[in-house]
């Protein structure tokens, strides 16, 4: 995920804040206590689960796997991104 959504220039071109080490960390706290979850889409891998939690400014979304073939959920990928006026408000 880091080498993803850790380097600063690629993630300020897609308006997007890098993810670091602090906020792999912190996966299991979003996954447990998220503002919101949406249902993802069926793909080859199974189903994916948006976890979305707004804090400090930052919107940080953790994706997780519901695999097909094994019966245990895996992280597919993180990252972050300022909260907007959209994200805030709609919380309420």
């Amino acid at each position: 995920m880091l080498n993803n959504h850790g380097n600063k220039k690629v993630e300020n071109s897609k308006k997007q804040i890098p993810i670091t080490k602090e906020d792999i960390k912190n996966i299991p706290k979003i996954i447990n206590k998220p503002d919101y979850i949406i249902k993802g889409t069926p793909n080859k891998e199974g189903v994916s689960i948006r976890y979305i939690k707004i804090l400090n400014n930052t919107t940080t979304y953790v994706v997780e796997i519901v695999p097909q073939k094994s019966k245990y959920l895996k992280i597919k990928t993180m990252w972050k991104e300022p909260t907007t006026l959209t994200h805030a408000s709609s919380k309420t």
